[in-house]
Order: structure tokens, then C-alpha cells, then sequence
């Protein structure tokens, strides 16, 4: 004798109730992952824009602390050890601060020890860059005391960094040599600081201790 045929199982759907709940749960979930992209997004851009802006005033920095060693060098300073030369090369002027002006023997062949137009330098903030004196033709055979004048190039972008701060501050020790001269040591402290033009609130400072190798015998 055969069975009865088994009854077909009833199929039961979601209710339009149940469907908005997914959804609306669904919508949650989709709006925190888009806000969590977003929020990383946010952040690595600004830490891209952190790192550009590092990069970009520790170069600057390398720049003036190579500068600054440079300073003072003649390359025939050891002439002055017995008194028979002065090097003109020698004086560096921190001018408010804000400035620094010194020379060095650019070409490696003066003969008197007098900086020539061309070997005289400088460092300054002006119109939100840091710029470098090449050459100075008003100031003669010797180091000018203005940051006004001369040739100035600008050593950073300021449509990409906004140079907000440079300060240098000498410090100089005076030692007894054997023969009854003396030999100044001196170190300038320096403070470079930065923003980027297009977000100020992305800030960054360097700072350095710069020992002028270059001494100066007096």
C-alpha cells in the first residue's frame, strides 16, 4: 500500500518590517566603514603633508648649518699664526638676530686674506622664505654689517612652506695662545621654523648648535 504524498512545506517570507531593520542595520554599517576610510584617508594625507614639510625644513636647516661651518675660511688662515697675515675672512655678524652676514674664500685663492665681493654671504627670512646672499657689491673688501643689500636667493618655496621663524644667537669663548694672541671659538644657535602654506596648522621646527670651524685669532 502506498504512503500519502508528504505535504509540501509552507515557504515563509520576511515581513516589509524585517527588510527595513536590515536595511537601516545595513545603512549603519556601510556609514561607519565609509567614515572610518575616511577618517584614515584624512589622517595620511596629513601625515604625507607632515613628512613634506620635514623634509623640507631639514633641508633648509642642512643649508644653513652648512653655510655656517663654511664660515670665516681663507685658504691661507695658517699665514695668520705667525702674524704676518690678518684674516679678513674671519668676522661673523649676527645683525637683530634675525640675519646672519659672513665670508669665506669661495675660489680658494685669495692672496691677502681680503673677502672679495663674491665671497660674501648671508642668511635671512624675508617674505616667508629663507634666502642666501651670494654677493654683496656694496660691501667692498669687507664683511657688510646691512642685510639690506646685495644679491639674495630664496633657498625654500614659500607657495609650498611659509618660513615663520629664523633666529641665530652667537656664543663665543676667548682662548690664550702661546705666543700672546688669542683664538676666539664661537657657536651660533639657530632656530628655523615652518608651516605649510596651505594648512598653517601643520607646523614644524628645527634647531641646531652650529660650531663655526673657522676660529678667529685675534
Amino acid at each position: 500500500m502506498l504512503s500519502p504524498p508528504c505535504r509540501a512545506a509552507r515557504m515563509r517570507g520576511h515581513t516589509l518590517s524585517e527588510v527595513m531593520v536590515a536595511s537601516a542595520i545595513g545603512l549603519l554599517v556601510l556609514s561607519g566603514v565609509v567614515h572610518l576610510y575616511a577618517e584614515l584617508a584624512r589622517e595620511s594625507q596629513r601625515m604625507r603633508a607632515e613628512a613634506r614639510l620635514h623634509q623640507a625644513l631639514s633641508a633648509a636647516g642642512a643649508l644653513v648649518t652648512g653655510e655656517l661651518r663654511r664660515a670665516g675660511y681663507w685658504s691661507r688662515a695658517r699665514d695668520t699664526l705667525d702674524g704676518g697675515a690678518v684674516n679678513g675672512y674671519a668676522p661673523v655678524h649676527v645683525v637683530d638676530g634675525h640675519c646672519v652676514l659672513y665670508s669665506y674664500d669661495r675660489e680658494k685663492n685669495s692672496p691677502d686674506g681680503r673677502p672679495r665681493e663674491d665671497d660674501q654671504f648671508g642668511l635671512r627670512l624675508a617674505g616667508g622664505a629663507l634666502q642666501l646672499k651670494t654677493s654683496d657689491a656694496g660691501c667692498g673688501a669687507s664683511t657688510c654689517a646691512s642685510c639690506d643689500g646685495g644679491v639674495w636667493w630664496a633657498m625654500t618655496d614659500p607657495q609650498t612652506v611659509t618660513v615663520t621663524e629664523l633666529s641665530f644667537r652667537e656664543e663665543s669663548r676667548t682662548l690664550p695662545l702661546a705666543d700672546g694672541a688669542a683664538v676666539s671659538v664661537r657657536d651660533i644657535h639657530v632656530v628655523l621654523g615652518g608651516q605649510l602654506r596651505r594648512d598653517p596648522s601643520i607646523r614644524h621646527t628645527v634647531t641646531a648648535l652650529v660650531n663655526v670651524r673657522n676660529d678667529e685669532i685675534r
